[in-house]
Order: structure tokens, then C-alpha cells, then sequence
């Protein structure tokens, strides 16, 4: 199976710690973030692998080259323009050749089970599969709801300071379900989710897993401090 890894984020909320340099390529520990979860991929059997690429995109090929460095294939999708999580998607589909995708944010880094994933989306034989993981401090997340058949039931907005599953922005998605996002600047999260929620399409398996989103300073310079705690390698 393909993996997309979605990296073409400007990083704007960490311009005031990194400049000049595409977020997922932010440094930690003498490495770009985006190393760690190349890397994690291909230690799971996942590498054939795609990077979806936009803003100065130059600097992730030139250091990923086709990524014979890290016993990876990797192949690039640019974007000319914003198209948005599930737009940059749509695209990525076309070089792949494969029935089920899995697709992964570029500035977040989860430990998560991706083969037992897999396997939980293809016995479902359904649509789309995210991962979900249980944080404490939900604060800066919308909470999702599951039932207990795991089918996603609700996304609920963001919420004060407490505990609650969130998306880890990790999927597996069939090729009908982004065949079917329309051309242009789609979001996963705000246009394709909800819908597959609300036909009973998405489904979601609850992983008790290490979580962190590099996206604002406060948590880039956790990673950076503590990234051993994340990780189940390195």
C-alpha cells in the first residue's frame, strides 16, 4: 500500500521559531521533523511512499531526493496552489495504483499501529478509517465522537481543557472515496470527513498512542525537547 504524507504546510504559527524552511522540515534534534516519520514508515513496511509538497517544496526533494537515502521509494506531488488537505490528496491519488491509501499529516507525529490499522479498514471493506487517539487536554482539537461499533458518530467543536479522543490525522482511505472529492482547494477535516460521518461511512479505531502536533511553538520545542518520549524509535 501507498503512504501519502502530506507536507506542503507554510507553517505559518511557527514563523516566529523557524523562517524560511516548509514546517514539516522544521529541525529537531539535528534532523527535519519530516525525517521521523519517513523513517517511522518504512521501519512499518511502508516504503513506497509519496510526499505531497508545496511551499518551498524545492528543500524536501533536495533532501529526500527519491529516497534510496532512507530504503524508501518516494515520488512527489506539488502543489502550484493551496488545494487543501483533501485537494493535496485527490492529487497524490494520481500516482497511485493502489485500491486503499494511507495518508498522514506532515507535521504530526503518532505512534501508531498502522498495520493493525490496515487491517481493521479492510475487514470493514468500507470507505475511509482514521485513528483516533485519547489526549488529555483536547483544548485545541475538536472531539470525535465514536460508537461503539466504530463508526464515527460526531466531530464536536473545539472544547475547554479536558480529555477526549481526537483525530490523529492518520487514514486509510479507499480510491472511490478520493476519486469522488471534487477538483480544487478541498478540506479533509472541514469537507470530506463530515460527510463520510454523517452517510456512515468513516470508521475509527481508538489507538492509546504517543500524539504531538508540532504546529504551534509551545509544542515544537516539546518534541524538540523530548522527542524520545514519542517515539518507539528513532
Amino acid at each position: 500500500m501507498k503512504a501519502v504524507i502530506l507536507a506542503g504546510g507554510q507553517g505559518t504559527r511557527l514563523q516566529s521559531v523557524i523562517s524560511d524552511i516548509p514546517k514539516p522540515m522544521a529541525p529537531v534534534n539535528g534532523r527535519p521533523f519530516l525525517v521521523f516519520l519517513v523513517t517511522r514508515l518504512v521501519a512499518l513496511g511502508f516504503n513506497d511512499i509519496i510526499l505531497s509538497v508545496g511551499y518551498l517544496h524545492e528543500q524536501i526533494m533536495d533532501h529526500f531526493g527519491d529516497g534510496r537515502e532512507f530504503q524508501a521509494s518516494i515520488s512527489y506531488c506539488i502543489e502550484h496552489e493551496p488545494l487543501g488537505t483533501g485537494g493535496a490528496v485527490r492529487e497524490a491519488l494520481l500516482l497511485a495504483n493502489t485500491e486503499d491509501l494511507l495518508v498522514m499529516n506532515g507535521d504530526t507525529y503518532v505512534a501508531a499501529d498502522l498495520e493493525r490499522l490496515v487491517s481493521f479498514h479492510e475487514s470493514l471493506q468500507g470507505f475511509a478509517t482514521m485513528a483516533v487517539v485519547p489526549i488529555e487536554d483536547a483544548s485545541r482539537y475538536g472531539a470525535v465522537n465514536v460508537s461503539p461499533s466504530g463508526l464515527v458518530t460526531e466531530f464536536a467543536e473545539k472544547k475547554s481543557a479536558g480529555s477526549a479522543l481526537i483525530n490523529s490525522g492518520v487514514y486509510v482511505f479507499s480510491r472511490k472515496v478520493l476519486e469522488s472529492i471534487p477538483p480544487g482547494r478541498v478540506s479533509l477535516e472541514a469537507d470530506v470527513l463530515p460527510i463520510l460521518a454523517s452517510a456512515g461511512h468513516l470508521a475509527a479505531q481508538i489507538q492509546d498512542v504517543p500524539f504531538i502536533d508540532i504546529g504551534v511553538p509551545s509544542a515544537y520545542r516539546e518534541f524538540c525537547l523530548n522527542s524520545s518520549r514519542y517515539m518507539d524509535f528513532s
